[in-house]
């Protein structure tokens, strides 16, 4: 049996505001992680708990998204630093440290962290 126009119409209509009541569902509410390395321009931007890092480069009043690195399966960010020479962002999650380098967009786990340690704010502190 064939509906109507009608009856179709209002069925789409009706699937497409539910699809946007869908869309407009609760945002996360996890703590943005900004972190500028003013020599080179560079941000990277990201959320705790997310699976990725958006690298950003800013200057003159204009903003470009350089990269989006995401993490490998089952890893989420705890905490994210710059390098001291600000050429690898070293990105904290549960389990480990990983290392992005940002001349190959390599990203790497660091398996020993001897010398640096997290502190309770996510900051990376020498000891």
């Amino acid at each position: 049996m064939r509906h109507s126009p009608a009856i179709r119409l209002s069925r789409l209509l009706a699937t497409f505001a539910l699809l946007m009541l869908a869309a407009c569902g609760p945002v996360s509410t996890a703590p943005a992680i900004v972190v500028a390395a003013p020599t080179t321009g560079m941000i990277a931007v990201t959320a705790q708990g997310s699976a990725s890092v958006r690298l950003l480069y800013a200057r003159g009043g204009s903003i470009v998204l350089l990269r989006t690195v995401y993490l490998p399966p089952g890893d989420a960010v705890q905490s994210v630093a710059w390098s001291s020479d600000e050429r690898e962002v070293l990105i904290g999650t549960s389990g480990k440290v990983l290392a992005l380098d940002t001349r190959t967009w390599r990203l790497e786990s660091i398996p020993r962290l001897a010398a640096v340690a997290r502190d309770d704010a996510g900051a990376i502190r020498r000891r």
